[in-house]
Order: structure tokens, then C-alpha cells, then sequence
């Protein structure tokens, strides 16, 4: 009998897995730890969540922490409640543990599932810590990408919490660097690398002045090693229904008053390092993000209301192109600009997930997207609401970036909002790019980063490709 098979005597579930997931789970499920990396829409929620009862099954595992990004707290517990015991007919035991510390405090952990957001897990650490002593647990981490960092309280917590307890990671995100791969590997296949020098004397080939990794080497080998005890799911490979993506750069000119102030402001920020200072990679980055708030902020740098970006143009004729039903995902990467999309959207009866709005206005926003014909918009931060929303595919196919993504996975994360099971229609991708700024530079950069990835972690379409660059 498979995982699969003994996991479906015991429980009844609002569906069958399709068969790459049983598969998946098949192959994984009995590993202690274990990489789900599946493409967002093709079913790491049930897949795990099969995985996890098995291991109640067949070992003397007694809880399943799950930690994940708040948004995704209410698409875990819908999920949950339609999985029920067999023989009662009774919904699985579940606690969503969120709340204020005190009412965290009055809560009893001792549930077969327990979900909580990554940060609450690290704020009740020791009172986990202490109530799973001498317990067997599985830990289930939805977004992996939030523990990859090998330097960070995530990764840190987590890789001590599980050093005698399974884990599942899930994510779909492609990586941003093959240096992500030694994060997943300390947890999937921790003795693969000693350390972190051992790591970097294997696979890295050079390094600039500031220390910076510029090529690498031995990809085959590093792809090899990342695919030990995990399985890549690409949806286009397992759902051949699922109509094809289309990326469109739209490329548009800044009012000549606003490329000139543009121009002036970076003039300013440069000579900050005429006087002698070093020009890091971090000064860099930071010159960047200020210079890309400017293209679509040109009413505050320049102080005065009346002027408008001509980005927002792109936005309005997106809206006329998708007609009065039309619905439309736009992606901003930064809070300045999202505050003035607010208001700007609200004729659409726009909604918004990005950093300034609490975690349950968030989820209250993607439920008015998905049963609101009036709500025609949802602005989204990649960073805050590109991961682990679901269902705004039954409603929408189409994304405009008005501002160019860091990174690939970001990039992806948020268009998969969209294109993934369920969605009927040919998913269209516009991404906007002021002409003579560095926005035309950043989606060089970031079709280069895709390119490397892709060396190391497969993924369906090259961007550089799909956008005709």
C-alpha cells in the first residue's frame, strides 16, 4: 500500500490528488526532511498536508506545526476544515494561533495542526519550545524563502527547532541566486555541505572588489545537490490545460519637466560620493530604490499636486483595454507609491495588500477581489502579498507591474496569483518601463538573474524569452 493509499483509508478529503501529487507525496512523504518546491497553483497545501498524516500514521509524530505568512492563515484553515476522520465524519483538530499575547497565552498548542505566522512562531519560540518537549512533531514551513537566509533569525530558529523533528519545506518561488541553494540544502540535505566555506570553495569562481560573488561554477553539480530529497513541480509539465502566459513591456516617456527632475535628483544623490566615500553595493541599491520611487511619485519629489506621472497612463489605458468588467492585479513595490495608488484606484473600487495594511484587512481585501464586481483592482506588493494568495485566478488574468520587480522570484511569485490552476484564459503580464531611466536598466538586470537561476533550478520559460528581449 502507498503513503497515499494508507493516508485515504483514514481521512476523507473534498477531493483526489491528481497524479503528480501523489506521486510527490509518495516519493517524499517518508523522507524525515523533505522539499516540496512546486510551482504556486499546483497543490503544496494538500500535497503536504497528506505527507504530514502519513507521518501521524506510521511514526509516533503527534502534531503538525505549520508556519506561514499571515495571508495564507485563512486558506490553511479552509483547507483543513474540509478534511475529515473517516470513520466520525468529524473535521480534522485545528488551532489558528494568532492574537494578542495575551489571548495567544490562553490557548492551548496540543492540536493535532497547529497554524501561526512565522513571526509568532519566533516571538512564542521558548513556550513552543517548551510545550513540544520530548514531543514528535512534523513543521511544515509554507514560503520557504522566509528561512533560506542562512544568516537570519528565521533560518535560525527553525534549523534549531527541527535539528530531531521532520520538516517540510513548500515553495515555489524560484531561487535568487544559487547561493540559496546552501539554505535549503542545511535542511533537506544537511550533509551535502560541511559549512558555508565549504559551500563557497565548491561552487564559487570569482568575486569583485567589494567582495561580491560575480560567477559561479559547478552548476550541474549545485542543481544536483538542490534536487536531493525534493521534487521541482512546473505547472505547465502537470496541468496541460493551463493556457500559456503573455508578457508584454510597455514602454513609455516621462513628461520632459519630469525626466528632468529625475536626472536632477540622481545628480544630487551622486555627488553625495564625490567626496571620497566608497560606492558599495549597498549605496548602490539604495541609489536604485530612490531613483525608482521617483518615476511614479513625481507629485512628491517635485512637491506639487498637479503633476502626474505618466506611468499612471499605462494604468488608466490598461483599465480601457479590459473594459467595464475587466478585473486587473497591479503590482508596486514600494509604500509610497501604494499609498498614492489607494487613492487612485478607489474609482475601480480598488483594494490593496502591501505593507501598511494589518494582516486581516489584507485577507478582507483579496475576499472583496474575488466576490465583488464593483472591485476591479487589487494593488499588491510583491514582497508583502505576492505569496500564497489563491483564487484570484477564477476572476482575473491580467497583471500590470508598474514598477520593475527586485528579483525574479518576487516577479513570479506575484504574476502566479493568476496563472495557475484554474485559470481558463491566456494570462497577460504587462510590465511598464519609463524610457531614459534606470527602470530600463533594473529589467536587463533582472532577465540576467532570471538566466542564472535557471541554470540551477529549472523553470518553464526563460523571461528573456517570454518578454522578446
Amino acid at each position: 500500500m502507498s503513503p497515499y493509499e494508507l493516508v485515504r483509508q483514514y481521512y476523507d478529503f473534498p477531493f483526489e490528488l491528481y497524479e503528480f501529487q501523489q506521486d510527490v507525496m509518495n516519493e517524499l512523504a517518508p523522507k524525515p526532511a523533505a522539499g516540496y518546491y512546486m510551482d504556486p497553483g499546483t497543490g503544496k497545501t494538500a500535497t503536504s498536508t497528506h505527507a504530514a498524516l502519513f507521518k501521524g500514521l506510521t511514526t509516533d509524530v503527534e502534531h503538525v506545526i505549520v508556519v506561514m505568512p499571515p495571508i495564507l492563515l485563512n486558506t490553511w484553515s479552509r483547507w483543513l476544515n474540509k478534511v475529515k476522520f473517516k470513520d466520525t465524519g468529524e473535521p480534522i483538530d485545528y488551532l489558528r494561533y494568532r492574537g494578542t499575547p495575551k489571548q495567544r497565552k490562553a490557548m492551548d498548542l496540543r492540536h493535532d495542526f497547529v497554524l501561526m505566522s512565522l513571526a509568532i512562531f519566533k516571538k512564542d519560540y521558548k513556550r513552543i519550545c517548551a510545550t513540544f518537549n520530548h514531543t514528535r512533531v512534523v513543521l511544515i514551513v509554507d514560503e520557504a524563502t522566509s528561512v533560506k537566509g542562512i544568516s537570519s533569525d528565521n533560518h535560525e530558529k527553525v534549523y534549531e527547532f527541527t535539528r530531531d523533528q521532520d520538516i517540510l519545506l513548500l515553495t515555489g518561488t524560484p531561487l535568487n541566486s544559487p547561493k540559496d541553494v546552501y539554505g535549503y540544502c542545511k535542511f533537506t540535505a544537511p550533509k551535502v555541505y560541511r559549512n558555508l566555506h565549504h559551500f563557497e570553495n565548491v561552487h564559487v569562481a570569482d568575486r569583485d572588489f567589494h567582495d561580491n560573488i560575480t560567477e559561479w561554477r559547478h552548476l550541474d553539480l549545485l542543481k544536483e545537490n538542490f534536487e536531493l530529497n525534493s521534487k521541482r513541480i512546473l505547472k505547465e509539465d502537470v496541468l496541460t490545460n493551463l493556457p500559456a502566459p503573455i508578457f508584454s513591456p510597455i514602454y513609455y516617456d516621462l513628461d520632459p519637466k519630469h525626466l528632468a527632475l529625475y536626472r536632477k535628483l540622481a545628480e544630487e544623490q551622486l555627488l553625495q560620493f564625490k567626496d571620497g566615500s566608497k560606492l558599495d553595493a549597498t549605496s548602490v541599491q539604495a541609489l536604485y530604490h530612490n531613483l525608482q520611487q521617483i518615476i511614479l511619485n513625481w507629485d512628491h519629489f517635485a512637491q506639487d499636486e498637479s503633476c502626474v506621472s505618466a506611468g499612471y497612463e499605462v494604468l488608466e489605458e490598461t483599465m480601457e483595454e479590459l473594459g467595464d468588467k475587466g478585473k486587473l492585479v497591479v503590482l508596486a513595490n514600494y509604500r509610497l507609491t501604494n499609498r498614492r495608488l489607494v487613492e487612485r484606484l478607489k474609482k475601480y473600487g480598488g483594494v490593496a495588500v502591501y505593507g501598511d495594511v494589518p494582516a486581516k484587512q489584507q485577507e478582507r481585501a483579496v475576499d472583496t477581489f474575488l466576490g465583488s464586481d464593483k472591485c476591479r483592482v487589487i494593488q499588491i506588493q510583491p514582497t508583502s502579498g505576492g505569496y500564497g494568495i489563491d483564487g484570484l485566478q477564477e476572476v482575473c488574468n491580467n497583471v500590470l507591474a508598474l514598477e520593475i520587480p527586485v528579483t525574479p522570484k518576487d516577479f513570479t511569485q506575484a504574476v502566479a496569483r493568476v496563472y495557475r490552476d484554474g485559470q481558463r484564459l491566456a494570462t497577460v503580464v504587462r510590465i511598464a518601463v519609463a524610457e531614459k531611466t534606470l527602470q530600463v536598466r533594473k529589467l536587463e538586470q533582472l532577465l540576467d538573474k532570471d538566466e542564472l537561476v535557471n541554470k540551477v533550478q529549472t523553470n518553464y520559460q526563460d523571461l528573456r524569452e517570454a518578454l522578446g528581449l
